[in-house]
């Protein structure tokens, strides 16, 4: 007789998990039937504006409502909720990421999970894919309230029976969650929380054997025997027991198990009929639902913005939207099949085919841009995105697109190409950073001024230019100014990469969001040292022109009285005795006339105002001439040196100031070497390039012949080459200057 109430408990068991399983199964085909709404792929892809989404909320309303639901929603490929229907108000917190994830990793695109909630009511989660395939796009979630199906299977027996009964087992670590309805008085079930240490319990028991049969006691204490099933797919164990008391008292009944036996079946039975019917009528609402859903869908696809348009799984589109059909001034029949390709720009066409049958044949999201006609006749710029549709087993059924007017995008876009354009072309050095001052972005002037590359100027502070020209108290008042919104203008002298300084002009100006808020500073600078330097070279050829002038005037007017005083002083030599005792004087009178008149060769010289005889002229033959001349000259105690290159050039110069300039620069040499040194004189062949040439006013690129005296003297500070070239400027002590000048006269030979 046990045997016999075993195989009982046993089929029970089964009838009750086999219900169980369908009342899951029809969960999950409820979920996809709703994850088969194009409204509900629209969501989980990220393509449904705002009253696609109130649509999607909709929809999970009328689902969570018509099927009693606890929550439902939307979530995306990392599990976070996109929209979501609850009845309470921490809805969000009933997506399952978990679970969600699941779904989307399984190839069945499904997920479930029996659960207990915070007051040991009974839930099941279900996660399934919407739009199935590669790549993943989201999930449909919901969770329903499984408390009437657990009490339909726990709370109902075969017959009445004092100590038969179902229990539902939920695994839980140190204790497990009993869900129990003791007997056949049909009382509501409850939840229970089991020790797992109690092993005399048959719920215990049934964790470790999982399926079979068990004895032990029950919760009141009393010996039962039990058959235990797992539910599959989850870690829930449904048990059925009675007590061997009853089971003995019935030895003596064996019409009665019998009979019980069949009625247990007839009723098990009874109740999958009850939930198939249930389930063929809900599909049957859901169709319904789904062709509202549908003509819902195209009420609000013509009542939008968005151009949208659907193909099968032949490649030919059959259906437009009613703005597409007003955007392009065309029938439905005209745009049916690949008739809308007749809309596209011919430069597009070749192009945009490639696109759609690639990622048609891969099943893969597609976005594309290209120019389509518009009723007037005009090419407008869309951005057409299409998205693989899928069936609610997965079954691939074509492709919907949404397409967008983008050609005030594709306007802007041009203009910030071109403005992009010019910033990178721009030779004025332009740098964006933050309100740290940190880098953002540097065009390529940056690099041709300061020797750094963008990528090791980006993240960096303009301090890597840093000079230590400027003191701190200079960038303090520069960062005052821009922080507090003034546009600071300045030049600042910074180094380059290799050390070398420059000079440049900068203009930093704040950035303001829509806000006011300043985000971020813009500055142009630009480098201004060759500027600098040609301005302080026009400068000094200003000023030597006008001395120039001055001493050329002073030199005609000086030279007219030398004349009158040298002609009259040799007539009065050749009138005068030889013995006369004014003789003397009139010598005198006659030799400083003479250093007058050299004086004046000198100014008329720097003037270049001398009357020239230029001559072809080797300046090596004209150097070695002098040579002997040079070695008195400069002494014993200094070294001197000709260097000549081979196949020197010849030039076209007047000899005598050549011959000058030579003696001149040689003693100026001489007197910076008092106590020794070495004296060369270079000629040499050189080639004048473009910056060579502006760096020597009235200079022309091209083949040159220079003449280098140079000396181990000690040489020039910065104060003394800036008078370097003026008249009458000397270093020397009073007495010891030679009048003019060498430099000047150097200066004034051409």
């Amino acid at each position: 007789m046990e045997r016999r109430a075993g195989e009982e408990l046993a089929a029970v068991a089964s009838l009750k998990v086999a219900a169980v399983v369908e009342w899951r199964d029809e969960q999950v085909r409820n979920a996809r039937y709703a994850a088969a709404y194009p409204t509900i792929g629209a969501v989980a892809r990220g393509a449904a504006d705002g009253s696609m989404k109130a649509h999607a909320i909709e929809i999970l309303r009328g689902t969570a409502t018509r099927f009693e639901y606890a929550a439902i929603g939307i979530a995306g490929v990392d599990g976070s909720p996109l929209a979501v229907w609850s009845r309470r108000p921490d809805g969000d917190q009933a997506v399952d990421s978990a679970l969600v994830r699941q779904a989307l990793e399984n190839s069945s695109g499904v997920a479930t999970r029996l659960i207990i909630g915070q007051g040991d009511e009974p839930y099941l989660d279900v996660a399934v894919a919407v739009e199935p395939g590669d790549p993943v796009r989201g999930a449909l979630f919901l969770r329903a309230d499984a408390r009437e199906v657990i009490a339909s299977v726990i709370e109902t027996w075969t017959e009445p029976s004092e100590s038969a009964g179902t229990s539902l087992i939920v695994p839980g670590g140190e204790t497990m969650v009993v869900l129990r309805a003791p007997n056949r008085a049909y009382r509501a079930s409850r939840a229970e929380r089991v020790s797992t240490a109690d092993q005399r319990r048959t719920e215990v028991k049934a964790i470790l054997v999982s399926s079979g049969p068990v004895a032990g006691l029950d919760d009141e204490g009393q010996r039962v025997i039990a058959h235990s099933r797992p539910i599959p797919n989850s870690n829930w164990i449904l048990q059925t027991h009675v007590a061997e008391a009853e089971v003995q008292r019935q030895l003596t009944q064996p019409e009665r198990i019998v009979a019980g036996l069949v009625a247990s079946l007839v009723l098990a039975g009874a109740f999958l009929i009850i939930l198939w019917w249930r389930q063929d009528a809900n599909r049957s609402d859901m169709e319904e639902r789904l062709r509202e859903s549908e003509a819902h869908f195209r009420t609000l696809a013509d009542s939008g913005q968005a151009l949208i348009w659907t193909a099968g799984i032949d490649k030919k589109c059959n259906y437009f939207n009613e703005p597409w059909l007003a955007f392009t001034g065309r029938t439905l029949e005209q745009e049916l099949g690949d008739g809308w390709a007749e809309g596209v720009h011919p430069d597009d066409l070749e192009r945009c085919f490639a696109i759609y049958v690639s990622a048609f044949d891969r099943r893969e999201r597609f976005s594309m841009d290209y120019r389509l006609r518009t009723s007037d006749g005009e090419y407008r710029w869309i951005q057409d995105n299409g998205t693989p549709r899928f069936d609610s087993h997965g079954q691939f059924v074509g492709y919907i697109g949404h397409c967008l007017d983008i050609s005030e995008r594709k306007r802007h876009e041009a203009e910030r190409d071109r403005l992009m354009t010019a910033i990178e072309q721009a030779s004025e050095v332009i740098l964006l950073t933050d309100r740290e001052g940190n880098i953002h972005y540097a065009n390529p002037a940056f690099t041709a001024v300061t020797g750094y590359s963008v990528a090791e100027a980006v993240g960096r502070t303009p301090r890597i230019l840093k000079s230590g020209e400027q003191d701190d108290a200079f960038y303090r008042q520069m960062w005052t100014s821009i922080t507090d919104g003034k546009t600071w203008k300045g030049n600042l002298v910074n180094r380059r990469k290799d050390g070398t300084l420059y000079t440049e002009e900068a203009t930093i100006t704040p950035v303001r969001d829509s806000g006011g808020q300043i985000t971020n500073f813009v500055a142009v600078k630009r480098d201004i040292s060759e500027q600098l330097r040609l301005e302080a070279q026009l400068r000094e050829s200003q000023k030597m022109e006008s001395v120039g002038r001055l001493a050329g005037g002073v030199a005609h007017d000086f030279n007219n009285l030398l004349a009158v005083i040298l002609s009259d002083a040799t007539f009065v030599l050749d009138q005068m005795p030889e013995d006369s005792p004014l003789r003397e004087e009139v010598l005198e009178i006659r030799k400083a006339g003479e250093r007058g008149a050299a004086l004046t060769r000198q100014l008329l010289a720097f003037s270049r105002k001398q009357v020239l005889e230029p001559q072809i002229l080797d300046l090596t033959q004209v150097t070695a001439g002098m040579e002997k001349m040079l070695r008195r000259l400069i002494g014993e105690h200094i070294d001197f040196a000709l260097e000549f290159s081979p196949a020197i050039g010849l030039v076209k110069a007047d000899p005598g100031q050549v011959e000058q300039v030579i003696m001149n620069l040689v003693v100026n040499a001489k007197d910076a070497m008092p106590d020794g040194g070495k004296l060369t004189v270079g000629i040499s062949n050189v080639e004048l390039g473009e910056g060579d040439a502006a760096l020597h006013p009235g200079a022309n690129q091209g083949p040159y012949v220079r003449l280098a005296i140079s000396d181990t003297g000690q040489g020039m500070d910065a104060a003394t080459r800036e008078r370097l070239f003026e008249p009458f400027f000397t270093t020397k002590g009073q007495g010891k200057g030679t009048g003019l000048g060498p430099m000047p006269f150097t200066y004034g030979v051409r």
